[in-house]
């Protein structure tokens, strides 16, 4: 038969002005329940506030409560009654009350007299007062919230394509004039756009943003980024539907086999134990992260994933971070070479083509698909501190739950060593 608005707002569309009445046990004098504020004699649908009590007579109409305790009561079809409840000073002792009839409105507030009286100030309804909770406007309003994560994105987005460090950057939006093409949206432009290989375009990790989801043999971007770099971020926004053997996420073509040089060309994955890998050529230097993706809440949600690696003349190291965090980090100076510079060339997103584009097919058949889709990859050529790969995971659109994971996440490989070796 109603109920009682402490503080807020609300609207009510009644199609019957009949309702039951409402009842319950007697409550002690010295107990307070929700029931005392909501019963009341009349059998018509009404809505009590601390300073008022709003009776429905066959309408559509809004009741908001400030935290001064001031009511303000719209009408949008109908009429209401509403009455001053409480108060000193009132004549005879009785609520005031007024009629309102379609697009008029009465605020009960404190009067300005010594004894503070509750009165009643009647006007005009502002139609677009109460347009995020009116049934026909909600939605609209659900839908513009929704888009909010998507529109700071691009802002951010926005800002990242200025970076001078920034050598790739593929956001994951369909380009609709071709959508087999992936574009870069760093400054170095359509020289380093991908080509679509069988990945399907899928949604985002929020309303608005798009992904391309892998997981089939011959699913992939092929991009070809020929340069040479002595320090190298590599950071992605990932969803991993389960763990395979090693799945590829951003990997140069071919391998050093067959006398054929391929020195310091990049492989980064994830090995079926959910830890990151990243080596440069040679099998013996892998080096892997802490165990990120080793429990449920890890797989089929988004999470973003980063590595630096630093090339030094004596010795070599790669950092992994998942969600912001840094879950481990490795020597990579072991091995046939020493050290080498990070090399990307033709390389492939979402798998691997271990045969490169000039070798006959690949016996073994190791095309190490990525099981999942991929959001965003950044590739940038500096070693990006702790902080601003902690600012990529903020900014990029992390929600509340991926927040209290990567916390999760930090606690329980807190003390943990990085683990190296093929």
């Amino acid at each position: 038969a109603g109920g009682y608005l402490a503080l807020g707002k609300l609207t009510a569309k009644v199609v019957s002005g009949q309702w039951p009445v409402a009842s319950a046990k007697p409550q002690a004098a010295n107990q307070k329940s929700p029931s005392s504020f909501i019963l009341h004699p009349s059998s018509l649908f009404s809505v009590r506030t601390p300073t008022a009590l709003i009776t429905d007579l066959g309408t559509e109409f809004g009741v908001e409560v400030s935290a001064e305790g001031t009511t303000e009561s719209r009408v949008f079809r109908g009429s209401v009654k509403v009455q001053v409840v409480g108060g000193t000073g009132l004549a005879s002792g009785t609520p005031r009350e007024v009629i309102l009839g379609e697009n008029e409105s009465a605020r009960v507030q404190h009067g300005e007299d010594a004894e503070n009286p509750l009165v009643i100030v009647r006007g005009l309804a502002d139609p677009t007062a109460f347009s995020s909770v009116r049934p026909g406007q909600l939605a609209q309003v659900v839908q513009e919230r929704q888009l909010e994560p998507f529109r700071r994105w691009q802002a951010f987005s926005e800002e990242l394509r200025n970076r001078d460090d920034l050598l790739a950057y593929y956001d994951f939006q369909p380009d609709e004039s071709d959508r087999l093409v992936l574009r870069n949206r760093a400054a170095t432009g359509r020289q380093f756009d991908g080509r679509i290989e069988g990945g399907k375009w899928t949604s985002g990790r929020f309303p608005g943003k798009y992904a391309l989801r892998f997981g089939w043999p011959g699913n992939f971007v092929r991009v070809n980024i020929p340069v040479e770099c002595r320090r190298l971020t590599l950071a992605a926004w990932v969803k991993l539907d389960y763990l395979r053997y090693l799945s590829g996420l951003l990997m140069s073509d071919g391998w050093n086999i067959d006398g054929r040089d391929f020195v310091g060309r990049i492989a980064w994955q994830i090995d079926d134990g959910g830890r990151m890998s990243f080596c440069l050529d040679n099998w013996k230097n892998n080096t892997y992260s802490s165990p990120a993706f080793n429990n449920v809440g890890a797989l089929g949600h988004w999470r973003h994933l980063t590595v630096v690696y630093v090339y030094g003349p004596e010795a070599s190291r790669a950092t992994f971070y998942f969600d912001g965090e840094h879950v481990g980090e490795g020597d990579m100076t072991a091995g046939v070479r020493p050290t080498m510079a990070a090399k990307l060339g033709p390389a492939t997103i979402g798998a691997w083509d271990s045969r490169g584009a000039d070798r006959p097919a690949d016996a073994a058949g190791d095309g190490r698909s990525f099981r999942g889709a991929v959001d965003e990859l950044m590739i940038f050529s500096e070693a990006l501190s702790p902080e601003e790969i902690r600012r990529l995971f903020e900014r990029g659109g992390a929600s509340a739950v991926e927040k209290s994971a990567a916390a999760a996440a930090a606690t329980e490989k807190k003390g943990e060593q990085p683990m190296n070796g093929p």
